[in-house]
């Protein structure tokens, strides 16, 4: 239902194609880090979100750590904008650390999908995964994405700016 909501909006409030695509490459590229430990990314299609994070484990192997998807209707950032957002010199990687703390409004949930390898908790689900051998999902309404790197402050910042405003032309007529 949220998703056949979503596409009729994006229809109804439809901007320029180039104006979408370039806020979507921004929310896809200030994402994207990675380090020799670990790996992040995001895909935007249409409304919906999916934030990756893999970690290396001792094998070498990069595993999908967590993920969330969302529907960017009910997402907001309420600590956005103008370095509002949660970010702090690391305190002993020399890198900058940058928190984006994103609450689900009332009738959204996040799918919050994660490795068995964190321990699997009551009450998740086994993704399909793998057949879900491998992750499990719960639901959640208020979540964080953190980043680790130099510049990172600055990618942050631009993310917040592109994802209010991938949102406010395409999805905040709703009320």
């Amino acid at each position: 239902m949220k998703r056949i909501l979503c596409r009729a909006v994006a229809l109804v409030f439809w901007t320029t194609p180039a104006t979408a695509d370039t806020l979507k490459q921004i929310l896809i590229e200030t994402v994207h880090n990675e380090t020799a430990q670990e790996r992040h990314a995001v895909n935007v299609e249409g409304c919906i979100m999916t934030t990756y994070r893999w970690v290396r484990q001792k094998s070498g192997e990069f595993t999908l750590w967590s993920s969330f998807q969302f529907d960017m209707t009910g997402a907001e950032l309420p600590y956005n904008r103008g370095a509002k957002f949660v970010a702090m010199p690391g305190p002993t990687w020399a890198k900058d650390t940058a928190i984006v703390y994103f609450q689900m409004r009332a009738l959204f949930e996040a799918r919050f999908e994660k490795s068995n390898l964190r321990g699997k908790e009551a009450g998740s689900i086994p993704s399909p995964r793998n057949d879900g051998t491998t992750h499990a999902y719960e639901t959640s309404v208020s979540f964080f994405y953190m980043h680790f790197g130099q510049d990172v402050i600055a990618k942050v910042d631009r993310f917040t700016r592109a994802f209010e405003d991938y949102r406010a032309e395409h999805f905040l007529s709703l009320g």
